[in-house]
């Protein structure tokens, strides 16, 4: 097998056991109610949008208690499955299509900001509609303390925005 095919089926493997983490992904997509505890600043992901190009648009809402900053992190692959016989994609391997993108915050004080970050794929291939695995991470600092959210998310792109 290809290194790619192993390294899918590797990261399957580690990320099934760890379905149980994912309640933090949960309170992060803001599905799980509200955050696990209160923070200076949060960002909650709101909604997914499929652009005609390809690229994927995550918006959401960055929660400010106090005076804070913060760098919101998203990383999407898609499974494409097989490549097309004769045309870019030859090898008849599987492969992902992968994107990564990450904003900086900040607050000056209580509010909600909306915020949206462009997710770009990797190679020439552009994210199609279907099924994706989304990693957020979320780092911020206040005067007084230092922390990391994380989550995963397994959304199905569609055209258009669909919320989280």
């Amino acid at each position: 097998m290809k290194r790619q095919t192993l390294l899918t089926r590797a990261v399957a493997a580690l990320v099934a056991p760890a379905l149980g983490l994912l309640v933090v992904g949960s309170a992060l997509a803001g599905g799980g109610g509200p955050p696990p505890g209160p923070y200076a600043i949060y960002f909650r992901p709101l909604a997914f949008n499929l652009t005609p190009a390809g690229e994927v648009v995550l918006g959401g809402n960055l929660e400010c208690n106090e005076v804070s900053e913060g760098t919101i992190k998203v990383a999407i692959a898609q499974p494409v499955g097989q490549g097309d016989e004769g045309g870019l994609y030859t090898s008849g391997e599987a492969f992902d299509v992968v994107g990564a993108a990450s904003l900086d915050v900040w607050c000056d004080g209580p509010g909600v900001q909306e915020v949206s970050l462009v997710v770009s794929p990797d190679g020439p291939r552009g994210f199609r509609p279907g099924s994706a695995t989304v990693e957020l991470e979320f780092e911020y600092v206040t005067a007084t303390e230092l922390g990391d959210i994380w989550g995963i998310l397994f959304p199905n792109l569609r055209p258009g925005t669909n919320p989280i």
